[in-house]
């Protein structure tokens, strides 16, 4: 949903309730009191001129009764998520907590017309047949529930349940099994289980469930390090700090940016979204 992914880089929040009017700046506020102290930013004020959280399209979509907005739930989440560890592969390995699934749901049953997956009780809306990007509308998917760890997984709509993923067997098909330990060989990066991803290791070049490199460690380029501050440094071949530019900055990729935005080699805070009725 909505919040699942804002709320796992926000990490952050409060008790009580959260009013929708009051969401952007909750968010805003959660969200750099989590960077700020993981090291991403210097101070909240740094990281809220960079910040950008968009929920006008959801501001529609409630009004007109698409989607149920539980502000309880929301403050829930953040509340959860304040002392959500700053490590990438903790981040990367742990599912949302469940009042985050709860904060926002849809309202329209399969077959209605929609325009975002927050607006379908399924979490789905489908818009394949759509050519444009802006106010697309598609049709609200049927429920999908997840699948059973040892069920087939082979559809490509198929989900399999937390703690597992879908293994492909080599003759063909393919089945739900439970996420790997630690130190086990593994293929894709969430095939871990919690606390773990399948990182390469440096030295061998093999894949296992283990932590990304922490920082001043050895590193291969092609992976990510544990604390968001870092890089691997293609130089040194090591886990190195890195600073990220502010509005205006030069850049040539957003992962260079504060705001995550590189437009036309320069940093910038995302324009508000286009809303559809």
């Amino acid at each position: 949903m909505l919040l699942a992914p804002l709320a796992l880089a926000a990490c952050g929040g409060g008790n009580g309730t959260v009013a929708i009017t009051d969401l952007g700046p909750s968010v805003e506020t959660a969200s750099c009191a989590h960077e700020v102290r993981c090291g991403v930013y210097a101070d909240e004020a740094t990281c809220e001129a960079a910040f950008s959280a968009d929920f006008g399209q959801l501001e529609v979509d409630v009004a007109a009764g698409k989607t149920a907005y539980d502000g309880k739930a929301v403050a829930d989440c953040l509340a959860a998520l304040r002392n959500q560890s700053c490590s990438i592969t903790v981040e990367l390995s742990t599912s949302a907590p469940a009042a985050c699934g709860r904060a926002v749901v849809g309202t329209l049953a399969t077959g209605a017309a929609c325009y975002t997956d927050e607006e379908c009780a399924s979490g789905t809306c489908t818009t394949s047949v759509c050519t444009t990007t802006t106010c697309c509308m598609g049709s609200c998917a049927a429920p999908n529930p997840p699948v059973a760890i040892g069920a087939d997984c082979s559809s490509p709509t198929a989900v399999c349940a937390d703690g597992s993923f879908c293994q492909t067997a080599a003759g063909g098909g393919a089945t739900c099994v439970a996420k790997f330990a630690a130190g086990q060989p593994c293929t894709a990066l969430t095939d871990c289980a919690t606390g773990t991803l399948c990182v390469n290791d440096p030295t061998t070049g093999a894949s296992i469930c283990g932590k990304l490199p922490a920082h001043g460690a050895s590193c291969l380029a092609s992976q990510f390090c544990d604390a968001s501050t870092d890089y691997c440094n293609l130089a040194t071949g090591v886990c190195t700090c890195k600073a990220l530019g502010m509005t205006g900055a030069a850049c040539t990729s957003a992962g260079e940016c504060f705001s995550n935005d590189c437009v036309g080699s320069v940093c910038v805070v995302p324009p508000p979204a286009t809303t559809c009725p």
